[in-house]
């Protein structure tokens, strides 16, 4: 395709996976870029700065109407529209009407849900399939949870691309710290099972505790729970930009994400760029992507304190050949995707169907 490339991001909350894809998109392709965000939600999720240093338009959902938002569709005429699923109404009005105008404008919707078969997703697959599918072209999934998910709400294979987050991190050596230390990176929050790793971690040994600290990274609503239970063996770092974050896991350690839910889980796809080995609940959606059990890391059933503590006492155990064969293996598995192939992916749109 010779001609510029005009795409139009309709999105919720910025984050760095979101702009590493758009980085992606402009260093390797001829396009031009315009994103319409929220910039006010949950306060847990909007601490991230938004690097502009490249030629892309953004835009506050805050100051934008839906009918702004029309007018900009029809001032850029995109040849992609990319809009987060469909929870923002505005953003589905204003894709609705402009399609009326333009058919021929791919509409692509970001998926990271799971396919539950709760009573509710079951009468949100028929009300989608009314009211919603004829706006949407394409379902952009991150993974195969998210591919059944899609296929569930009418889409056929041709209909759905992958591949929609990649962490933006990369080890740029061959060595591999193999520090001891366990590792969470996301919310503070009840979802993420984070009283789940701190209680785990203080049932170890004194002196595998000390051997093994934990390292907790974030913000939310959980924070007064974690002031009133860390101690010398936890520390604490608040929410990091990505600069930031990338100095703090460049130190290594194991992964860890001991969620209740979630649907995805881009910190796991982060780890892995580190070399570190994983140890996930099977909760997360990433899990089936980028852990494979005893190979580079192992898995616990979600909300199970007693397998979460196992899976801790293994890493303890290890040898260090053991430890560091596992994080080589992360490091092969994080290879599976990256921001080039997300923004591949994404403009695959344009040359099938």
């Amino acid at each position: 395709m010779n001609k510029k490339i005009k795409i139009v991001y309709l999105w919720a909350e910025v984050t760095g996976y979101i702009t590493g894809v758009l980085d992606a998109l402009c260093k390797d392709y001829d396009v031009s870029i315009d994103v319409v965000h929220w910039d006010k939600s949950n306060p847990d999720t909007t601490f991230y700065q938004i690097d502009k240093s490249r030629s892309i338009n953004y835009y506050k959902r805050s100051e934008h109407t839906q009918d702004d938002i029309l007018k900009l569709l029809c001032d850029r005429q995109p040849d992609i529209i990319v809009v987060s699923g469909w929870q923002d109404k505005g953003y589905i009005w204003a894709c609705r009407r402009y399609r009326r105008l333009h058919p021929k404008t791919k509409v692509v919707a970001g998926i990271d849900d799971q396919l539950r078969g709760t009573i509710r997703q079951r009468l949100g697959q028929i009300y989608y399939k009314l009211f919603y599918r004829s706006v949407i072209d394409f379902m952009w999934v991150s993974g195969s949870e998210q591919f059944a998910f899609a296929r569930a709400f009418g889409y056929s294979q041709n209909s759905i691309i992958s591949n929609l987050y990649s962490g933006v991190f990369y080890k740029n050596n061959q060595e591999y710290n193999q520090i001891q230390r366990f590792v969470y990176c996301g919310r503070l929050a009840h979802s993420k099972g984070l009283d789940l790793i701190i209680l785990a971690h203080k049932r170890l040994p004194e002196e595998l505790r000390k051997n093994w600290p934990l390292v907790i990274i974030g913000s939310g609503d959980m924070l007064t729970f974690l002031e009133g239970n860390k101690d010398q063996y936890i520390q604490h770092i608040s929410f990091l930009q990505p600069s930031e974050l990338h100095l703090e896991l460049s130190k290594g350690g194991v992964g860890t994400m001991p969620s209740r839910w979630e649907q995805w889980g881009v910190a796991i796809h982060e780890y892995t760029q580190f070399g570190m080995p994983l140890l996930l609940s099977n909760a997360c959606g990433a899990a089936n992507e980028l852990l494979i059990s005893g190979l580079n890391g192992f898995k616990f059933i979600d909300g199970n304190l007693d397998g979460l503590l196992k899976g801790m006492k293994k890493f303890t155990s290890m040898s260090a050949k053991e430890y560091l064969d596992m994080s080589k293996n992360s490091v092969l598995l994080s290879r599976k995707i990256d921001p080039e192939i997300s923004a591949a992916s994404l403009l695959s749109v344009l040359y099938d169907n």
